[in-house]
């Protein structure tokens, strides 16, 4: 009970500082270009140009997450490709009726390449 109570006030405490945020943002963007330069307002905001830096910045580091965990995605199944490829390849050595120790050493050569 106490479990399910924590995660409802961690969901409104998330929703509370996203929409705080999308306000913040939409206000930034929308709004303060049509407040006079002198207002007292302006103080509680970056420079314009930053309303477009910081999502462009966020938006370059979220392809980049996606593109490494691609990267990592597939390596790790070349890497298991190969694994099994040469485990079928011993297996077929060891298993040959006149499979001597010279079957086996270049059964084991080729197909540790990677």
């Amino acid at each position: 009970m106490t479990r399910m109570v924590h995660e409802r006030a961690l969901a409104y405490a998330l929703l509370s500082s996203s929409s705080a945020g999308f306000v913040y943002y939409t206000v930034w963007t929308l709004v303060l270009p049509f407040v006079d330069a002198d207002q007292a307002v302006h103080a509680l905001f970056p420079a314009r140009h930053w309303a477009v830096a910081l999502p462009a910045l966020a938006g370059g580091m979220l392809v980049l997450a996606v593109a490494l965990y691609a990267s990592a995605v597939m390596l790790t199944a070349k890497r298991v490709r190969f694994l099994r490829q040469r485990d079928r390849a011993t297996r077929r050595a060891l298993t040959r009726p006149h499979a001597g120790l010279s079957a086996i050493v270049s059964a084991l050569t080729r197909s540790s390449r990677l």
